[in-house]
């Protein structure tokens, strides 16, 4: 199967508001991974990012297969690939990919601003 990359927030995104989100169809796909650069972090008194994964149930509802670890402005460099997530059968998220998948970031520490990008590859 030929690998795709759709860059998802190519130039980056805003991640200032909390719970935003990008829904990705993953049907053409068996396993993703999903690669965050973190292009600025800065903010209130500890300002953070977390982003996860989650898979989209028959019925619509959300429920979280992944996580990457928390980042905070004092350990964090620019452009450094943040968090890396791999979701597919033998991959370090084991499972069947949905048909849809949910990229989402929650912030800490605010008011925080967080620029990132998110590059997505299917395979």
């Amino acid at each position: 199967m030929p690998v795709t990359t759709a860059a998802v927030y190519q130039n980056g995104v805003d991640c200032k508001t909390d719970g935003q989100s990008v829904t990705i169809d993953t049907q053409a796909f068996t396993q993703v991974s999903i690669s965050v650069y973190l292009n600025s972090l800065s903010g209130g008194a500890t300002p953070g990012i977390t982003f996860a994964v989650d898979k989209v149930e028959l019925d619509g509802r959300f429920t979280q297969v992944a996580a990457g670890s928390a980042v905070t402005a004092a350990s964090a460099s620019p452009n450094t690939n943040i968090t890396k997530l791999e979701v597919g059968p033998g991959l370090p998220v084991n499972i069947v990919l949905p048909k849809s998948i949910r990229i989402r970031w929650v912030v800490t520490g605010g008011p925080t601003t967080a620029v990132a990008d998110i590059m997505v590859t299917g395979r």
